[in-house]
């Protein structure tokens, strides 16, 4: 229960740090774009507003806004060209992203409470307007991040809010222009949270799918019992490592192993603790090789070993001889001790073979020898096996 529930706490810390990693992509792309309307709609505001506000303070204004749209672009730019890698703790950069958004929301907030008191009626509804649309681009644009739409929406709107509910001469009007903007902040409200939980949903379709690839990918290499390579991948890797061991002029080390007695305690003890043996005897033979190493099942009691680059003939035997004295000793599984012990073949390449398919028939012939000379032993391929061991 506790390995259950900590398997699915650390899946939700992994998706909910992929869904920081794609919103904030998401957030990067629409930036530039979003950037350049902002400060379009703010020269066009200046231009429109010229005439009823001072010059002094919509120059201000305006370069306020290019100051922080300028920072804004330099935080994109700053995570666009950083390596894969480094983008990985997203933390800073959407910090930095949602204060950019507040002080852009802080600016346009302004233009709606200190600019629209000092303009005429129909400008006002000029900058309520354009407020709007500003609301409903951030709708789209800031969807992947509710904090970045709360960010811009409030300090945006909310003065512009106030400002009609706080008119000396408030008329039904006015009340009304600030009743609707508090319904379509409402419904843009919720138009972004709806288009935030399709890119969340999309985002999890999209790794469920990854994640059902890599599994199918890896059952098609892995065997299902035990997670080891299976005979497919063992012999991709072969294969590479008898390409690096000409080029280099290395030795290769190939082991058939087979259990003796295991289908003993399968008929005994039954097919599920042979299951259980299986793979407490794939654990304690993998303590006993190099990362580089490949244990392959290759099915019922049977594994395969690959040892790339071995020193000599030598070595790769007092290999063989560790991991069978390792497989004779005890194993208990479901409160029962069960004993049993390995057979153990080895080819060398090149002396034993020069492909995948004789490398594996030499070691193949030297298990059943072990096998033939009372079980529970190493044997080493030599060309008169062919001879006394039977097909």
């Amino acid at each position: 229960m506790f390995l259950s529930k900590l398997v699915d706490r650390n899946r939700a810390q992994a998706l909910n740090k992929g869904i920081k990693q794609e919103s904030l992509k998401l957030l990067a792309a629409s930036l530039p774009i979003s950037v350049f309307i902002s400060v379009a709609l703010g020269l066009l505001l200046t231009w429109g507003l010229a005439e009823q506000v001072a010059q002094l303070e919509l120059s201000l204004w305006l370069s306020a806004l290019i100051i922080i749209s300028s920072l804004r672009l330099v935080v994109f730019y700053s995570f666009s060209h950083r390596s894969p890698a480094s983008r990985e703790d997203v933390a800073p950069y959407l910090y930095s992203f949602r204060i950019g958004t507040f002080s852009s929301g802080l600016l346009w907030g302004w233009t709606a409470f200190f600019f629209a008191s000092q303009v005429d009626a129909v400008l006002q509804i000029y900058i309520t307007f354009m407020l709007g649309g500003l609301i409903a681009g951030g709708a789209s644009s800031l969807a992947a991040d509710k904090t970045s739409v709360f960010c811009f929406f409030i300090p945006t709107i909310v003065p512009n809010i106030v400002h009609y509910f706080s008119l000396n001469e408030a008329t039904m009007t006015t009340v009304g222009l600030g009743w609707m903007l508090i319904l379509y902040t409402a419904f843009m409200f919720y138009s972004a949270r709806v288009q935030g939980k399709n890119i969340f949903e999309n985002y999890q379709l999209r790794l469920d799918a990854t994640v059902r690839e890599q599994k199918i990918s890896h059952l098609a290499f892995h065997d299902v019992l035990t997670d080891l390579p299976n005979r497919a991948l063992f012999n991709d890797r072969l294969s590479q490592a008898l390409r690096n061991s000409a080029r280099n002029q290395t030795f290769i080390g190939v082991m058939f192993l087979d259990l003796d007695g295991f289908k003993m305690v399968n008929d005994s003890h039954g097919h599920d603790v042979g299951d259980e043996l299986l793979i407490a005897m794939s654990k304690r033979i993998s303590t006993n090789l190099r990362r580089t190493d490949t244990l392959s099942r290759i099915g019922g009691d049977e594994f395969i070993i690959l040892l790339p680059d071995v020193a000599s003939t030598k070595v790769t035997l007092a290999i063989a001889e560790k991991i069978r004295a390792c497989a004779e000793g005890l194993f208990e599984i479901n409160n029962k001790e069960l004993h049993i012990s390995a057979s153990i073949g080895v080819a060398i390449y090149p002396e034993h073979g020069r492909d995948s398919n004789a490398l594996l028939k030499s070691a193949d012939m030297a298990m059943y020898y072990a096998k033939a000379l009372g079980k529970n032993n190493t044997q080493l391929y030599n060309a008169d096996l062919a001879n006394s061991v039977p097909e």
